[in-house]
């Protein structure tokens, strides 16, 4: 058995010479502490040393270690992204010890975990290794328990889950032998490689699985009158033969016919995801500007696509996901109404795969908060399925269990456990910078990117404490991104654990139907968008959510026409979800784009409803003449419009209930008012909901009055009189005056 291999890989001698250079550094070191202090030494930026090799490890066989198994093979290729040569490059493969705790599993999967207690010989890659340069890696090494092993093998005696390690090591120019590129992944053990075959019966664990079918669209215009745009023809390379999501399809777990798989697979499904293929079968345009596009070539593939996945999905469990991979967490508090939107898409599915889907299941994306419970209690979810982590269970989280704010309290929901190992095992991790090499895992490479799940499966099905008999559920992230030969290994593995009686297939209907136990609260509030967005962004998006909001419900279904105000809204509210999905929070300035093209097709909805300007002067023939007001809808639904009178000098106008416009057409609404003056003058007239959202343009009747109203009839009578009461007077006067003067 080989010596334990640290990370040092070479000695260096140190020569008198050396430790006189290393005493007179520190010596200097100490004498400019104590002449510029503490802030001298902290002032000086830490060095960070460039990254030198690149390993895209591209095969590793077995998968999982069993007792016919005598080799550990791996294949990858090793690439000089520095700008050094790189000299004497050599190979080799460390493993730890066996990972017997949960959270020493969890270390290992992040690429953590100590791989110091066994390595094999170093081997040579390459002599030198010019910047740009790539080379391929090959290495083999014998396997097999201590004593009967070939010497070098790694001692594989026990059954379990290893850390492994891949380190490649060489010179940089005008440098020292370093390590420069390593490789993590954890390695599962059914049998000691050369021994007997560990019988199983009646030890299964019952394993259940999520299916995610997720991805970005690029929608830039998908509103109801136009024809899609896309930004870009991402989607369309990804349905395509190679693509991720061709090969999520083709090679997903039950597609070759296994009936006990199939039933334990559920397919969870973006909405969003389906209504944009089938768009882009009636073709599309591709352009970030809809005035500079080109047609998109995707149509054939993305039909093609489309009758794979009814195929796959016809007669099994399906679930929906978040629309547009929003987060109705944090939309839950704020955006009720958008989280709604975000929730309740189960009709889209069942429209564009033609299959039943089971619409009071739910798998959101991250932690189901008080907001959130209610949100999906009121799009009528009873079950969601979630991880430890995104609900707060103060017991054992293993099985289904009440969730609700206190025990007995509405709303009640049962909460599926997802397990986080696997989960963990699925989700690429970020790369861990020591140096000038990088730790990857194997997570992060499409070819290795189910292997530390499938090692946590194991690690969870053994016998004891490790594993345990409660059913689980495997749940890939939605960005998952294996290769078709990954996911081909990967069903392979499964069946492998399936025939050797470690895990049996639990269809997911039991799992939605079994009874719940225990009881779960639900998990603290989370950031808000403002922590992702601008806050003016999110102001925006507020404003525009409850425009959204009072124009559904000023809208009602027309008869002839038969088209629902949802359906008229859904591309408004469909773009907000995208400007709040997880995408856009990671780029804001596609949630303002997103953003601004909601607010334009909003302002062009609103402006299809409105008052006409009549273009001519309205003649008042009499004194109580009605205005007559002119409205119009261009909207393909009814609409309850309210009419506002202002600046009425000179006119007293009756009270006006609110009108209901049937679609497309125009009404003549006459408006009860008095005249209270002659002459010319104007009323403007405004148009909008009952909730006063503003509709259309105001417009301006210019009046022309040739009636005196009543007031102005009283005052001049009463001028009149006084008139000729004062005339009369003065007559009088001048009567008396005379006889007086003739006296």
């Amino acid at each position: 058995m080989n010596k334990p291999a640290g990370n040092e890989v070479y000695s260096v001698r140190s020569t008198g010479r050396h430790r006189a250079a290393a005493l007179l550094l520190a010596a200097g070191f100490l004498l400019a502490q104590a002449l510029f202090g503490p802030a001298a030494s902290t002032a000086q930026p830490l060095h960070v040393e460039q990254e030198r090799l690149a390993l895209d490890v591209e095969h590793v066989a077995p998968r999982v270690v069993t007792a016919d198994s005598e080799t550990l093979t791996i294949t990858a290729t090793l690439t000089n992204i520095g700008d050094r040569m790189i000299n004497d490059l050599r190979v080799r493969v460390q493993l730890g010890v066996q990972q017997r705790e949960v959270e020493d599993v969890r270390t290992a999967i992040k690429g953590g975990a100590r791989t110091d207690a066994q390595a094999s010989p170093f081997e040579e890659v390459a002599a030198r290794l010019e910047p740009g340069e790539s080379t391929p890696v090959t290495v083999s090494v014998p396997i097999g328990p201590e004593g009967t092993a070939e010497p070098g093998a790694l001692d594989l005696g026990e059954e379990g889950v290893y850390p492994l390690l891949v380190n490649v090591n060489g010179q940089p120019e005008y440098g020292g032998p370093a390590r420069l590129a390593a490789f993590s992944m954890v390695l599962p053990v059914l049998d000691p490689p050369g021994g007997e075959t560990t019988e199983r019966a009646g030890r299964a664990r019952p394993v259940s699985m999520l299916w995610p079918i997720a991805a970005p669209t690029s929608v830039v215009d998908q509103s109801l009158d136009n024809e899609l745009v896309l930004a870009d023809d991402g989607l369309a390379e990804s349905v395509s033969s190679g693509g991720r999501l061709h090969d999520l399809v083709s090679a997903a777990p039950g597609a070759g016919g296994d009936p006990d798989l199939s039933r334990s697979v559920c397919f969870a499904i973006d909405p969003e995801l389906v209504a944009v293929a089938d768009a882009m079968t009636e073709g599309y345009r591709v352009g970030d500007d809809p005035g500079d596009t080109v047609a998109g070539r995707g149509a054939e593939d993305a039909e093609q696509w489309l009758e794979d996945l009814r195929d796959l999905v016809e007669d099994r469990c399906v679930v929906p996901m978040p629309y547009g991979n929003s987060d109705p967490t944090v939309l839950a508090g704020p955006l009720p109404e958008l989280a709604q939107a975000a929730l309740d898409n189960s009709d889209i599915l069942e429209e564009h795969l033609g299959t039943p889907v089971r619409a009071e299941a739910f798998w959101p994306d991250g932690a189901v908060t008080g907001d959130t419970l209610r949100a999906l209690d009121e799009a009528g979810t009873t079950t969601v399925f979630a991880g430890r982590s995104d609900v707060n269970a103060s017991g054992e989280f293993d099985g289904p269990t009440t969730l609700s704010a206190s025990e007995g309290v509405d709303p009640e929901l049962r909460a599926i456990p997802t397990d986080d190992l696997t989960a963990l095992g699925f989700t690429e991790q970020e790369p861990t910078h020591q140096g000038p090499f990088t730790i990857r895992t194997a997570q992060g490479r499409p070819e290795t990117a189910a292997q530390n799940a499938l090692a946590a499966l194991v690690f969870r099905t053994l016998p004891g404490e490790r594993g345990g008999a409660e059913p689980l559920v495997l749940a890939p992230p939605r960005t998952w991104q294996p290769s078709a030969a990954e996911l081909g290994r990967l069903r392979d593995a499964l069946d492998l654990l399936v025939e050797r009686g470690m895990v049996s297939p639990e269809p997911m209907s039991d799992v939605l139907e079994a009874d719940a136990s225990g009881h779960a609260r639900p998990a603290a509030a989370t950031s808000g968008l403002a922590t992702y967005l601008p806050v003016g962004l999110v102001q925006e998006i507020n404003n525009l959510a409850s425009v959204i909001n009072d124009l559904d419900a000023a809208m009602s279904v027309d008869t002839p026409t038969q088209v629902a105000p949802s359906e008229l809204l859904r591309p408004l509210r469909s773009g907000l979800l995208r400007a709040t999905s997880a995408r856009a929070q990671e780029d804001p300035a596609q949630a303002e784009r997103a953003v601004a093209k909601v607010s334009t097709e909003l302002d062009r909805l609103r402006d299809m409803v409105r008052v006409e300007n009549p273009g001519r002067t309205i003649s008042m023939a009499s004194e109580t003449s009605p205005l007559p007001v002119v409205v119009r809808n261009e909207l393909p639904v009814e609409v309850t419009v309210r009419i506002g009178l202002h600046n009425t000098i000179g006119v007293r106008p009756e009270p006006v209930s609110d009108l209901t416009m049937p679609a497309n057409t125009s009404y003549t609404q006459q408006i009860p008012a008095t005249a209270l003056r002659a002459g010319r003058f104007s009323v403007d007239v405004t148009l909008s909901t009952p909730g006063g959202t503003d509709l259309g343009e105001p417009a301006r009747l210019e009046l022309a009055s040739t009636q005196y109203g009543a007031i102005t009839v009283i005052v001049t009578a009463t001028a009149a009189g006084a008139l000729l009461l004062l005339a009369g007077h003065r007559i009088y006067r001048r009567v008396r005056s005379g006889d007086t003067n003739s006296d």
